[in-house]
């Protein structure tokens, strides 16, 4: 299942790459493994894109997958 994560992983953060070089957005990606490792991308400044993500009022997050 690691390998499966890592691939898939591996994927998410290739299109969010294409998305930030593409469109100039900021993208950032936070997951975590079933073992309990983090894997973080971001396109920027990560900590920058969090904070602002939290404190803006019109951000939405997609929860469960919907």
């Amino acid at each position: 299942m690691h390998c499966s994560f890592q691939k898939s992983m591996a994927s998410v953060v290739k299109e969010a790459h294409k998305l930030s070089i593409t469109t100039g957005a900021h993208a950032a990606i936070v997951a975590y493994s079933v073992s309990g490792i983090p894997y973080v991308y971001d396109s920027s400044n990560f900590f920058d894109t969090i904070y602002k993500f939290l404190n803006d009022a019109k951000a939405s997050a997609v929860i469960g997958g919907h």
